[in-house]
């Protein structure tokens, strides 16, 4: 019996180990495909001597509008919000052109995401501490992943 318990504990231990492994062959489940909507990387985390926090965003296979543009006559069609963590563990949720945010996306004046996203809080907004971010999103018809990975939307440490 105990060496069967001890196959047993050295098998699990070098599964573990192989979970990324494994996910990445089995795939990310049955929903990903139907929901992935492309892949989106931060390209930029970090709080100024100001205590600014500037948060970007590459995504180069979502384009699309954030918002309603009358001047491109078209609606929004990505969603986003980024999240963002204090060193207290409390939270804070900014939405796309939050009054006292310059947040904007590179096309279209700033109401489209091309393929850059850009979050930039006001002066004072980390001075207590900024510790993560993360950048929850969806589509019109399914959500974008970070990474390549199978998370939607992961906390991101702040540099």
């Amino acid at each position: 019996m105990a060496v069967r318990l001890n196959i047993l504990v050295v098998l699990l231990a070098l599964l573990v180990p192989l979970s990324g492994c494994l996910q990445s062959t089995l795939g990310c489940g049955e929903g990903y495909s139907e929901m992935h909507n492309g892949d989106y990387v931060e390209s930029l985390t970090s709080v100024d001597a100001n205590g600014k926090l500037t948060a970007e965003f590459e995504s180069g296979d979502s384009p699309g509008f954030l918002e309603e543009s009358e001047t491109y006559q078209t609606s929004a069609e990505i969603y986003v919000t980024l999240y963002v963590m204090f060193d207290d563990g409390s939270e804070s949720q900014i939405a796309f052109r939050q009054d006292g945010w310059d947040n904007n996306g590179d096309g279209a004046g700033g109401s489209s995401w091309n393929a850059l996203l850009t979050f930039n809080s006001p002066d004072g907004f980390c001075d207590d501490g900024c510790k993560r971010v993360r950048l929850g999103t969806s589509t019109e018809y399914g959500l974008l992943y970070y990474d390549g990975t199978c998370d939607a939307s992961p906390w991101i440490d702040i540099d």
